[in-house]
This record gives structure tokens, C-alpha cells and sequence, in this order.
């Protein structure tokens, strides 16, 4: 590819090598570079991802480097709520994954959505980012070249929620707990997928040759939401996709 404009760097010090330009074919660039042991070569174009290449440079020593240039590809997203809610058990009730229940984003629901590579040694930081309201009549679209990123949602309801007033009793007291009230956004769910949660999300260049992302995240049941002990919930959202891991894939189509 031409018009890649290649930095080589040693250390503390960056080396403008110049810009590739094509010639039989093939975009290609030839320059002297200083002797250094652990330099890498990296790159610049126009909605475009250059990988890092390292590369040790010595003296009188001629070397071929194959620099990996991606365009940035545009692929529909649809996200898709993996539900955990109250079920019935001998005592009670009881929150739970529900394996089979997806649903949409509804209405009154919105996601915001980042995914964020994990760069190489002397490679730039690449995010995409889109806000995903469940009323919108189309798909939004995402950016994405190749490689690992972690992955973060976060599920809002929007027109809030009121969990009522609670009358409890222990020690023989009767202990009377207010009505809570969110009156706007109230976060509902999401997902995260990094070194620590699930793992690092995998987007490999097949993967971005398609024209559609569906992205499953977990949905708490905001109509479960009865009693002040539901919002601890709240805190094991990670318990959940960790827990059900394979529900929580990537599907690119």
C-alpha cells in the first residue's frame, strides 16, 4: 500500500523513514537506518491500521521487513441482552442466568459501547466507540481492524426505576426502609472482556471481511428489581459472563 508513512524507533528516539510509494506493483520503501538492538518500525495512513514491526539494525546489513497495513472496516452492530432475573425456588426466589432468554434493546433502554485494542510495542492505541439506543430504526455501524480487545458495555435504562418501600422486621423491631427512587438513567447490565474477565476479545481479519457484529451482553430484569437486596446485583455482572462464558461469543455474519 502506498502513501504509509513509516517511523522507525530506538529507544527514546523516533526516525522519520519516510513515505511508501509504488513502483511495479509493489509499495515499498528503502532507507539507512541506525545501528539498534530492539527497534521496531511502525506506520501511518489514512483509515488505515499499521501493525509494529520489530527489527534489530546493524552496519553494512541489508534486511526485508513486511510491515502489515489494515484498512479500517465498517460492520453493522446489533447488541443482544443475555437475561438474568428472579426465579422460583423451594425458599423463595432466586436471581439466575436465563440461558434461553434474549431479547432486543428495548426502547427505553441504551448502550454504550467501547471496544479497545491491545497494541503492540510501538503501535497506537485504537478505540471505537457507538452509543446504541434500543428506539433507533437502523443498525449503527463500528470501526474495526484486526487484533485483541477488551471489551466494555454498559446497559442504561432510561427512564429510570422506583423499588418501593420495604417494612422489615428483626430483634422484634420493625425497621421500615424507603422507597428508592432512580429518576433517570439506571444501569442495568453490560459486559466486560479483558486479561482478567473472560478474556481478551479475539477480531481476527476474517472475522472483519463481514458485514455484521451481533454482541451479546448481560440484561438484569429490571422489573425483578423489587427490594433494596436486588440492587447487590449490581456487582455480580462480571460472575455472570465469566460464569456462562460461551453465551457471551462474538458473532460475526
Amino acid at each position: 500500500m502506498s502513501g504509509v508513512v513509516l517511523t522507525y524507533t530506538c529507544g527514546p528516539n523516533d526516525l522519520f523513514m519516510g513515505t511508501t510509494k509504488l513502483k511495479d506493483g509493489i509499495a515499498s520503501l528503502t532507507t539507512p537506518l541506525p545501528v539498534c538492538i530492539g527497534g521496531h518500525i511502525s506506520g501511518f495512513k489514512t483509515e488505515s491500521f499499521v501493525t509494529s514491526t520489530a527489527i534489530d539494525s546493524f552496519q553494512g546489513i541489508e534486511q526485508n521487513v513486511t510491515v502489515d497495513i489494515y484498512p479500517e472496516s465498517v460492520l453493522e452492530v446489533n447488541i443482544r441482552k443475555r437475561m438474568a432475573g428472579k426465579e422460583t425456588t423451594s425458599e423463595g426466589y432466586e436471581w439466575a442466568f436465563r440461558s434461553n432468554a434474549n431479547r432486543d434493546v428495548s426502547v427505553n433502554e441504551q448502550v454504550v459501547l467501547v471496544l479497545t485494542r491491545i497494541p503492540e510495542v510501538g503501535e497506537i492505541e485504537y478505540v471505537s466507540q457507538i452509543n446504541y439506543l434500543g428506539n433507533q430504526t437502523s443498525f449503527p455501524s463500528i470501526k474495526l481492524v484486526p487484533g485483541f480487545y477488551e471489551l466494555q458495555a454498559f446497559l442504561f435504562k432510561t427512564n429510570g426505576l422506583t423499588i418501593p418501600q420495604e417494612i422489615m422486621r428483626a430483634g422484634g423491631e420493625t425497621i421500615i426502609i424507603p422507597e428508592i427512587k432512580f429518576n433517570e438513567t439506571f444501569y442495568t447490565g453490560g459486559i466486560t472482556r479483558n486479561n482478567e474477565v473472560g478474556g481478551f476479545v479475539e477480531i481476527t481479519y476474517e472475522d472483519i471481511k463481514k458485514q455484521k457484529l451481533t454482541i451479546p451482553i448481560l440484561g438484569l430484569d429490571s422489573a425483578d428489581f423489587t427490594t433494596s437486596t436486588d440492587l447487590e446485583q449490581l456487582n455480580k455482572i462480571d460472575d455472570y459472563v465469566v460464569e456462562n462464558i460461551d453465551s457471551f461469543e462474538l458473532i460475526f455474519e
